[in-house]
């Protein structure tokens, strides 16, 4: 089971390490070496059997899912219980 968005709201690894550091206020220099291994431009999850079967959607935009990432692996790092305990209450109260 994959549960991701939808193609329409796909985006670009770039973009993401792109929001990942602006979230984190460092100066982080990214540089993209071109090599003979293959890199995806774009990682895609499938969820099209969460959302047929489970009739699942996803409950947070593009920005929201970066952003509550980086604060878990930020956080989580420090205390694990409390960030884990925050968003899963943060989950059940968004509609």
């Amino acid at each position: 089971w994959n549960f991701g968005p939808s193609y329409k709201q796909v985006k670009s690894v770039s973009s993401i390490v792109n929001l990942i550091i602006r979230k984190s206020e460092k100066n982080i220099k990214v540089i993209v070496l071109r090599n003979k291994n293959y890199e995806s431009y774009c990682i895609q999850l499938n969820s099209s059997k969460s959302k047929k079967q489970l009739n699942w959607k996803s409950k947070y935009n593009f920005e929201d899912s970066v952003n509550l990432t980086y604060d878990w692996y930020s956080r989580y790092l420090i205390d694990k219980s409390s960030i884990i305990s925050e968003q899963i209450d943060s989950f059940y109260k968004k509609k």
